[in-house]
């Protein structure tokens, strides 16, 4: 079998020994060098290609459906967050909490609930979901967040892209990070202040390009085909513009006023300061 294994940055070190122990297996392996952004992230093109029998993809749970067979390789990291909860547990004010967990730390969810059910607080878990996009009951991810209501959210696991998500919805948000062994409140009132000022210059623009990425699972022709036809009926210039990645170098020259993203919507949120223009998702340019 012909397989395309997708990692992602973090993992990349072990790519060769994935590839090798595949191949042992009697599999030919094609190592995909792309930056893989997440379940959604799926390299159907080049498996056409490379007629390519199954996409291995490492490190996410099943997000979409595939032209190609698809194989999700979930990664889960064995760590006991006892300590760090019995450490710093009192760093949560509030009293009904909603608990969430990137992939890797999902089995951590059970053992922050009766940790901090001990110590009075009501924990709420987000329901588990199954079809074409299947998540594990708490599991987050970095580009949607949909939530039950709660005082506060705690995040469990490592880095700031995960837990940034909820922190935009406008309530506490703290973070169990098991790489530095602590409970810190999440801060996203940078990503807000920036938010609103690229809606506000974006109301002085006159010429609009609409970035639509060709990654399958990025890929909205109809939201950017709607958005420019809107802008047009206000008397703007709007123009759709598409590549495989949105990066700043690959803008240059082309003279805008502001740019319009239909892909995840963390690219405009994390990178507002980067495109020299003002850049905004479609759902904030009303």
């Amino acid at each position: 079998m012909k397989i395309l294994l997708q990692v992602p940055a973090g993992l990349k070190t072990k790519a060769l020994e994935i590839a090798s122990q595949l191949e042992r297996d009697g599999h030919q392996v094609f190592i995909s060098g792309e930056n893989v952004y997440g379940a959604c992230d799926l390299r159907e093109d080049d498996a056409q290609k490379l007629g390519i029998d199954k996409i291995i993809n490492y490190g996410h749970t099943q997000f979409m459906e595939s032209n190609i067979p698809v194989e999700y390789k979930e990664i889960r990291e064995n760590i006991d967050i006892l300590p760090i909860l019995e450490k710093h547990w009192q760093t949560l004010q509030e009293e009904k909490i909603c608990l969430l967990a990137s992939l890797q730390f999902i089995d951590n969810v059970s053992q922050a609930k009766s940790f901090l059910e001990e110590h009075g607080k009501l924990i709420i878990i987000p329901p588990e979901q199954q079809g074409s996009q299947k998540l594990y009951p708490g599991q987050v991810l970095g580009c949607a967040c949909s939530l039950p209501e709660a005082d506060a959210y705690l995040y469990i696991g490592s880095g700031n892209f995960h837990a940034t998500s909820p922190s935009l919805i406008g309530k506490a948000v703290y973070s169990l990070d098991v790489e530095h062994s602590e409970i810190r409140k999440v801060d996203s009132s940078l990503l807000e202040k920036q938010k609103y000022a690229a809606i506000a210059l974006a109301k002085h623009a006159k010429t609009f390009g609409i970035l639509v990425s060709t990654r399958r699972g990025q890929f909205n022709l109809p939201l950017a085909e709607k958005t420019r036809d809107s802008l047009k009926a206000k008397g703007k210039h709007a123009f759709i513009i598409v590549m495989d990645e949105f990066t700043p170098d690959k803008l240059v020259g082309i003279k805008c006023d502001c740019w319009v993203n239909t892909a995840c919507p963390r690219i405009a949120i994390d990178n507002r300061t980067s495109f020299g223009q003002p850049i905004v998702n479609a759902n904030e340019l009303s």
